[in-house]
């Protein structure tokens, strides 16, 4: 059901529609790093380095 309402709030073209995920999870994935590299820089984390 999720997958047909994303294909119709681009008509009905699924090339549009994954394009539009993929740009998603890309910008998703640089917020995630940019805070996990963020929070390694200040000392957030307590990562333990053998």
């Amino acid at each position: 059901m999720a997958v047909d309402q994303a294909i119709a709030e681009h008509d009905g073209d699924p090339r549009r529609t994954i394009r539009t995920l993929l740009l998603v999870q890309w910008r998703l994935e640089a917020k995630v790093s940019q805070g996990f590299i963020r929070g390694v820089r200040y000392g957030r984390f307590r990562c333990y380095n053998g």
